[in-house]
């Protein structure tokens, strides 16, 4: 009779000990479900080609604040490619608002996504000289551009997702904003780029945009605003010196 209980014990203990490891997993499984998900929706089954039209406007944060409206425009075409590839492509001819000069840049660029880790897979680019300063930046941002109308929200209570683009780290905090979503990219302590998304908490992607913004270089903020319904343009959006 010893013997019996005694083997009944170690079965129960053992019982107690794969269940407890099945819990552990359950969990661990539950908090990386959040990469998943974004792995999930940045790669949307439709791969048809969507070009959107955006306004641009820019802002000198220097001593003087000064604004400048009515730059020009940028074609953005998002490819989804309906597999863990992705494109997008930018073209701009902006006047300079001072100096008269024109700038033109575009951008084709060719991704693979996995879970948050993005690895570059083609280029073609042509910047003039004048667009050359704000390289970087466009560049840096072109892959959000694509992610944050394609990837799913996180949960509030978790508000930030870490990505890798060619090995750089990045780093997207999110935001309710009444009825809208706002997304911001850092670059290790400094934002680079900033989406104001028509979408809720709750809403599946693709999300639209009502503007975003490139943190330009010499106190530069560049805004590209949705070329759609004025009336869908919240209150205030012009206010471009209040905040990031």
């Amino acid at each position: 009779m010893g013997l019996l209980v005694l083997l009944a014990t170690a079965v129960a203990a053992d019982a107690g000990a794969e269940s407890r490891r099945l819990d552990k997993l359950v969990s661990k499984a539950r908090k990386n479900r959040l990469p998943a998900a974004v792995a999930q929706a940045a790669r949307p089954a439709s791969a048809e080609p969507q070009r959107e039209l955006y306004r641009v406007n820019a802002q000198y944060r220097g001593a003087v604040t000064k604004g400048f409206d009515g730059l020009g425009t940028v074609a953005v075409v998002f490819r989804p490619n309906g597999d863990d590839t992705f494109g997008i492509d930018l073209e701009a001819d902006l006047k300079h608002p001072e100096k008269k000069t024109v700038s033109h840049f575009q951008a084709r660029l060719a991704y693979r996504v996995d879970g948050t880790v993005l690895e570059p897979l083609s280029e073609k680019l042509d910047f003039s000289q004048e667009a050359q300063k704000h390289r970087e930046k466009i560049l840096q941002n072109a892959p959000f551009i694509y992610l944050m109308r394609y990837a799913a929200f996180p949960q509030l209570a978790k508000p930030e997702v870490d990505w890798k683009v060619a090995g750089h780290p990045f780093r997207v905090r999110y935001a309710r904003a009444g009825k809208r979503m706002e997304a911001t990219v850092f670059d290790g302590g400094r934002w680079i780029g900033k989406f104001f998304i028509e979408a809720d908490p709750e809403h599946a992607p693709p999300h639209d945009y009502w503007k975003f913004r490139v943190n330009g270089k010499n106190d530069t903020v560049i805004s590209f605003v949705a070329d759609r319904d004025k009336k869908r343009t919240p209150r205030g959006e012009n206010r471009e010196a209040t905040g990031e």
